[in-house]
């Protein structure tokens, strides 16, 4: 069993699949020159390429970033058109996603829903000892460690279960 984390953004998607034992088969960060319309057609092949090279098989569980609704207003409709290519995309994989509200994922690790983006890297290195130099890859490591976790019924913190609690999967 697999477990894919992605924290979808159209300037740095970060990308992180956790073996059976948590640790990290691979990582990356997916981006784009284009825009527009090219962008979120160049974003969904090297997804799916990238997907495809790694060729995780389909017993896997895939976390993604829900919306922020802080987000700048008129990057809204962009980041919306990408999160519903990537789902168009994992779909056409044969893959099931969970979106996980970024509070519940913030929750999940940093133990507040509504911790700074930027705490992310900070907490995923205390908690986890992952070192991680981009906060879209370490939102995605802690996507992924959430239905890791779920999944093994690890030993979850209080504010562990809250999170998950939160989430409908």
């Amino acid at each position: 069993m697999f477990y894919i984390g992605i924290d979808q953004s159209l300037t740095s998607t970060g990308i992180v699949i956790l073996d059976e034992d948590a640790k990290i088969f691979a990582s990356t960060i997916i981006n784009s020159k284009e825009k527009g319309v090219k962008r979120l057609s160049d974003l969904s092949k090297k997804i799916t390429e990238y997907l495809k090279n790694y060729n995780p098989p389909k017993m896997i569980k895939i976390f993604i970033e829900g919306y922020s609704f802080g987000s700048r207003l008129g990057q809204a409709f962009s980041i919306g058109e990408w999160g519903g290519v990537l789902r168009k995309s994992l779909y056409e994989l044969g893959y099931n996603i969970a979106v996980i509200p970024p509070t519940s994922l913030k929750k999940f690790i940093t133990g507040k829903g509504n911790a700074k983006k930027e705490l992310m890297l900070k907490e995923v290195f205390k908690k986890y000892n992952v070192d991680f130099t981009d906060n879209n890859l370490a939102d995605a490591y802690g996507l992924a460690r959430m239905a890791w976790s779920i999944d093994k019924q690890s030993k979850l913190l209080n504010y562990e279960k809250e999170a998950i609690k939160a989430i409908t999967l």
